[in-house]
């Protein structure tokens, strides 16, 4: 009874790849994303409402009898957030506020920008029992912008097109629960091992699509696999930590893996003393470091040297003291096409490729 599809990667490493699934896959997706959300306190049945920022999830979602059906027995509803002038924003809002959702899913820098617009502005929003987030990786500042503008638990799912619903938090600072019934996941470290309680790059095996079967996939991504029990009693396996991915690890002058979360920490300090807007962190070829800041109207770079040497210091700290760095203002940072925005992007090849 299984009927095969065909599917395409969203292209967030910049060259999309076409896969095939199957219907069998599919169901178990979907009963595990139900699963993860119950984990929350949305069960099936309840109101939930996706915020998301890929134009052919939203479409496919929302176009068809199928999908209205679908949407019906979900009790779900749909806003775009790939393209957010104040009018959309203002429209979500009132979505929300009107319709009362249980649970948000978003998409993560959709989210992030209504959150920001909302705490700028003091708006009464409804607070959902929880926040679901996905789409790229979830940075702690996100989460508190986050929790601060819904007053709810904010929580980050993990997954992909060609995996499905792969791992999820129960809450937050927990780990993400790994979904054992349909998934292996492994950490490989630099000798191309599995690891645990160390950091490596997630190589993933879904057991139930054998339209096409993946094994050991290198989605591209950085975790730490932990021995520890979440103390949610569910025995699940866990994911304890979710990085980034391969292209957002940065290494030092000495060869060693150093997480961009520091940098970006640090940046957040320009941030919320409202000198910028927007950032990226760009790592050159050469091992130096670029950092590209929108900065705020009227905001003059220059006039905060104190700050910038700050940072500085402390960005040498951990990438060394012959590590330059750069600060380059710029009146805007584009997102790509894929809609997930890259805060960091590292251009220099990661050790074991500078060794071949």
């Amino acid at each position: 009874g299984r009927r095969a599809f065909a599917n395409r990667t969203g292209g967030s490493t910049g060259q999309p790849g076409d896969f095939w699934q199957d219907n069998v896959y599919w169901d178990v997706t979907i009963s595990t994303r139900s699963y993860h959300f119950s984990m929350v306190g949305k069960e099936l049945g309840e109101r939930e409402m996706k915020v998301w920022g890929s134009e052919r999830d939203l479409f496919a979602g929302t176009i068809g009898l199928k999908a209205k059906l679908e949407n019906l027995v979900y009790n779900r509803r749909f806003e775009q957030c790939f393209h957010l002038p104040e009018q959309q924003i203002l429209k979500i809002i009132d979505h929300i506020n009107g319709w009362k959702p249980k649970l948000l899913w978003c998409y993560r820098d959709g989210i992030y920008a209504i959150a920001q617009y909302i705490n700028e502005r003091g708006i009464r929003i409804n607070s959902p029992a929880a926040v679901v987030l996905g789409g790229a990786t979830i940075y702690p500042f996100m989460r508190e912008e986050i929790g601060k503008a819904f007053g709810s638990t904010v929580i980050s799912a993990y997954g992909s097109r060609e995996v499905g619903a792969a791992a999820c938090e129960c809450g937050p600072d927990r780990g993400h629960h790994v979904a054992a019934n349909s998934h292996v996941i492994e950490a490989i470290g630099e000798d191309e091992r599995p690891v645990m309680e160390r950091e490596g790059e997630l190589a993933i095996t879904p057991l139930m699509n054998f339209a096409m079967p993946l094994i050991r996939y290198r989605i591209a991504d950085r975790g730490r696999l932990t021995d520890r029990a979440c103390p949610c009693g569910r025995g699940f396996p866990v994911l304890d930590a979710l990085s980034g991915r391969v292209m957002e690890a940065l290494t030092n002058s000495k060869g060693e893996h150093v997480d961009s979360g520091f940098i970006m920490y640090v940046l957040t300090y320009m941030a919320e003393r409202g000198y910028m807007s927007k950032f990226q962190i760009v790592q050159e070829e050469d091992g130096s470091i670029t950092m590209h800041l929108v900065p705020e109207p009227g905001v003059i770079l220059a006039e905060h040297r104190t700050d910038l040497d700050m940072i500085t210091d402390k960005i040498q700290f951990v990438m060394g003291k012959d590590c330059s760095v750069r600060f380059c203002a710029v009146p805007d940072i584009p997102s790509p096409a894929s809609g997930k925005y890259p805060y960091v992007i590292c251009r220099k090849p990661p050790r074991h490729l500078q060794r071949s």
